[in-house]
């Protein structure tokens, strides 16, 4: 009876270790598998992972939210969509912040234009003021030697005088052999004179001249003030330009950053921003900035395929056709 009692404590122990083996070596399995899947968490999103564990943001709606993201096909987990939205979201808000440097420095640099014209303007007044009163002693001078010039001419007058004289005479005869004449006679004069006059250096010809060039001079100082307006208003015209083009750009910019977050979250490759498609020579497109052929990654996408009006893309024996926007 000893011996039976024996055995049969001998056979409950070894029942008892197989049970406690079994019960490590799943608590071991199931270890390495959480192990397993940590690591891999780790491996794929160091940072990630590193910072979800400290601050504890790894929930059961997440791991759920991720299960249901693989389930139905798509690549993306919750926390991926998570950093597109925050990446998006810091893209927006320098755009937003360039925007308005823009308009800052617009109205800077119309301020700096304003003030380069008004110091320009004082200098010129002051040219032209002093320039004009030059100006107006030499017309003065140039009148003083014209009327010199005139004294120093010699003039020659010869005058004719013209005597022109006629007359008549009546006569009348009686019976008595007499006869009776009256007689008339008339004298006119005529008087002409004429100038002969020497001008040394013609004068007249050499005021005119230097008047001219003193109307000139006075025009091209007019001509000045209009230049330098000119001026202005072609800084101020490419200011604006500048800030047009400028804004068109980041407006463009703000659309390509929602669209491509979209299409990333959506499981797609990013946005397409230009095709360059041929049917002769080889197509290409512009992605991010850069130019891709068929048969070239991006972001884990293959292109597959280039058509005039879409591209048609690869990624884990997946097909993801992006028409041009």
């Amino acid at each position: 009876m000893r011996l039976k009692k024996r055995r049969f404590l001998k056979a409950e122990l070894v029942v008892l270790l197989c049970v406690t083996a079994v019960w490590a070596v799943n608590s071991g399995a199931i270890d390495s598998v959480k192990t397993g899947v940590l690591k891999q968490v780790i491996k794929t999103k160091p940072d990630d992972a590193h910072a979800n564990l400290l601050l504890g943001r790894i929930t059961a709606e997440t791991v759920a939210q991720d299960v249901a993201d693989h389930a139905s096909g798509s690549m993306l987990t919750a926390e991926s969509k998570r950093l597109f939205k925050q990446q998006e979201e810091q893209q927006l808000k320098n755009l937003d912040m360039e925007l308005a440097y823009i308009d800052e420095y617009v109205l800077q640099q119309r301020q700096n234009i304003e003030s380069w014209y008004a110091s320009n303007v004082a200098n010129l007044q002051r040219w032209a003021k002093e320039r004009l009163a030059q100006l107006d002693g030499a017309e003065k001078a140039a009148w003083a030697r014209f009327c010199q010039n005139m004294e120093n001419t010699m003039s020659n007058k010869t005058g004719y005088l013209t005597m022109n004289s006629y007359g008549y005479a009546d006569t009348y005869f009686t019976g008595d052999g007499y006869a009776t004449t009256n007689s008339y006679v008339m004298t006119d004069g005529y008087f002409s004179e004429k100038t002969n006059t020497f001008v040394v250096g013609n004068p007249a010809g050499r005021y005119e001249s230097e008047i001219g060039q003193i109307k000139n001079s006075k025009d091209a100082i007019k001509l000045e003030f209009s230049r330098l307006s000119r001026m202005r208003e072609s800084y101020l015209a490419e200011l604006e330009q500048y800030a047009k083009r400028r804004r068109e750009g980041l407006r463009a910019e703000t659309y390509k950053t929602i669209e491509n977050t979209k299409i990333k979250i959506e499981g797609g490759p990013g946005l397409i921003e230009a095709i360059f498609w041929s049917d002769k020579e080889e197509s290409s497109i512009m992605f991010d900035n850069e130019i891709l052929c068929e048969g070239n990654i991006i972001n884990g996408f293959k292109v597959n395929k280039i058509y005039p009006d879409r591209v048609e893309f690869e990624k884990n024996r997946k097909i993801w056709v992006q028409k041009l926007q």
